[in-house]
């Protein structure tokens, strides 16, 4: 197969999810690092097309890159039970030597989703939790969420064919 190239690997949601959150925590991950430029992302509804809400990539507030990840929020919550779709400019994000664009989301075949009925609850952001100084006996977790949240961890015993980690704690195996 070989390397793909600039894409993205994961949604949040996925194209296709239901029961999503209506508080519209949204995330894309690339391939690789990336920048984005002057553009806008959209969500509207599928049944008649309207536009919900529609945000700037350049605006902090509600969008944030990390590495190789976009987070958005809208500023307001989703209708339940409905059904959407979000566009996204083309050419509004590329890779950080500018050599490959995204060509974004034109149509409501490409990322779309229908909400539920409840809030999302806080999630972990970033590259956390990250485990440092682990030793035999103990670690330390750094964690970052979203939103205001409580943490709560449970260690057990690894199996006998696997050493106790911090990715295992991570991944939760």
């Amino acid at each position: 197969d070989g390397p793909r190239g600039f894409e993205v690997v994961d949604a949040m949601p996925f194209p296709g999810d239901s029961l999503v959150s209506v508080d519209g925590f949204f995330n894309l991950v690339f391939s690789e690092p990336i920048v984005v430029s002057e553009g806008s992302i959209a969500i509207i509804t599928a049944e008649d097309d309207q536009l919900a809400y529609t945000i700037s990539l350049q605006d902090s507030m509600f969008v944030n890159v990390e590495e190789n990840l976009l987070f958005f929020q809208f500023p307001g919550e989703l209708d339940p039970d409905t059904d959407y779709y979000i566009l996204l400019d083309s050419g509004a994000i590329s890779n950080v030597t500018g050599t490959d664009v995204f060509e974004g989301a034109s149509d409501k075949e490409t990322w779309f989703f229908r909400t539920g009925t409840e809030p999302q609850p806080p999630f972990f952001v970033a590259e956390t939790p990250e485990f440092v100084g682990v030793g035999i006996n103990s670690f330390v977790a750094s964690v970052a969420l979203n939103a205001p949240g409580k943490v709560y961890f449970v260690v057990a015993e690894p199996a006998p064919d696997q050493e106790f980690t911090a990715i295992n704690v991570k991944n939760g195996r």
